[in-house]
């Protein structure tokens, strides 16, 4: 059983969840978790804990996204943004 946590290279396209269960495969175990969740349309970077250190998923803190967006116009001039999403909160039993 392999433990520790790797980086890993989400491309455009592909669910957190497609990621794991590829990992499951190449790893042959089911101890394998995220640490966050990227939109499938976004690409970047998701840690992924394996054997004992997937209990480390529940510990890391649970940060806003924070994404970033270019767009180029018909006279090439190129435009950035970068904001973030916030995740929603829940009050007792309700979503904000």
């Amino acid at each position: 059983m392999v433990n520790g946590i790797i980086n890993v290279y989400k491309e455009k396209g592909y669910t957190s969840f497609d990621v794991v269960a590829k990992l499951r495969g190449i790893f042959h175990q089911k101890k394998i978790g995220h640490t966050r969740t990227i939109d499938p349309d976004a690409h970047g970077v998701l840690p992924v804990c394996l054997g004992k250190a997937a209990r480390l998923c529940d510990l890391l803190p649970d940060k806003d996204k924070i994404y970033r967006a270019e767009c180029a116009s018909r006279t090439g001039e190129t435009y950035s943004w970068i904001f973030t999403v916030a995740r929603p909160k829940s009050r007792e039993g309700q979503c904000v």
